[in-house]
């Protein structure tokens, strides 16, 4: 099932404020945000489809096949995917039709909803990816497969829930070995999942779904904003 992410995130914001720091010397500058408006990292398809519900549903393997011949894309697994891929289906108990903005985001949740992860085998046109179910033993070398994305981009590969992503973001007002074990209470799939400090950088190495790499890098942002504020009004308070 999805992960339900302010269930799990908000709690370690308490825990967190742990991680709060004086910065040494000058305050640096504002921190810019993380975008909100996702950009297409997948091209939108010409047509949605329909994805049947009750007992005329299709399962992932057929899904796949009809989503591929409308967007052009190739998938391709390996036999212990193919039959995790037989066997599970949407689950819908109506039919949903699926605008063609919405295709590969409805993809993704569909995927990762049920321990299926999306890497990238040829990212030009003609475009190929490979299915991998994370309890097969092809499933503990995907992480190693994870696209790095930049900080400032993380928000337009939100939406691709079943791709594994890697990032490092600044946290210039925060403790990263505080963080490091204080997020990594966490993590559900370690197998997956990785937060990794920088020793002596301010900085953290997030790994995992892009969804959730999204979401980890919005808290740590706000909270290194936080962190910023605090020093801030010392200094103030301070006369400094």
């Amino acid at each position: 099932m999805l992960l339900d992410l302010s269930r799990r995130l908000w709690p370690a914001a308490a825990l967190l404020a742990g991680a709060l720091t004086l910065a040494s010397g000058a305050l640096p500058g504002p921190r810019p945000g993380l975008p909100e408006d996702p950009t297409p990292h997948f091209a939108v398809p010409g047509a949605g489809m329909l994805i049947k519900g009750g007992e005329g549903q299709s399962d992932l393997r057929e899904l796949l096949r009809e989503f591929g011949s409308i967007t052009g894309e190739t998938f391709l697994y390996d036999e212990a995917t193919a039959q995790v891929l037989s066997a599970t289906h949407p689950g819908l108990s109506d039919d949903v039709q699926v605008a063609p903005e919405a295709m590969h985001a409805v993809l993704h949740s569909l995927l990762s909803q049920n321990r299926l992860a999306l890497v990238d085998v040829r990212r030009e046109e003609p475009r190929l990816l490979r299915v991998v179910a994370l309890d097969s033993q092809a499933g503990r070398y995907v992480r190693r497969a994870a696209r790095f994305v930049a900080q400032e981009e993380l928000a337009g590969w939100a939406p691709y829930a079943a791709l594994p992503v890697t990032t490092c973001i600044d946290l210039p007002n925060l403790d990263e070995n505080l963080v490091q074990q204080y997020m990594r209470q966490l993590l559900v799939d370690t197998s997956q999942e990785r937060i990794t400090a920088v020793p002596q950088t301010r900085q953290v190495v997030l790994s995992g779904p892009a969804d959730q790499v999204h979401e980890w890098a919005r808290l740590l942002t706000e909270m290194d904003r936080g962190a910023r504020s605090i020093q801030e009004a010392r200094r103030e308070a301070q006369g400094e």
